[in-house]
C-alpha cells in the first residue's frame, strides 16, 4: 500500500492541529473583525472630531467596519 491507513482517531487528531493553525493564522484579523464592532456599537468618536494619541493627531473623516 502507497498510502498508511488512517483511523477515526488519527483524522480527528489531524483536524484538531489544522483548526489550531488556521486560528494562530486569522486571529489578528478575528480581533480586528470584533475591534470594529465593538467601535460600531459604542460610537466613542462622531465624524470631524479630533483624536489625539502619543503624539498623533487625527481627524474623524469616515466611520466604517474596516
Amino acid at each position: 500500500m502507497a498510502f498508511p491507513a488512517l483511523g477515526l482517531g488519527d483524522i480527528i487528531g489531524l483536524l484538531g492541529v489544522v483548526s489550531v493553525a488556521i486560528c494562530f493564522a486569522f486571529q489578528d484579523i478575528f480581533k480586528n473583525f470584533l475591534a470594529g464592532i465593538l467601535l460600531l456599537l459604542h460610537e466613542p468618536f462622531l465624524l470631524a472630531d479630533q483624536i489625539f494619541v502619543e503624539g498623533f493627531e487625527a481627524t474623524v473623516e469616515k466611520i466604517s467596519m474596516r
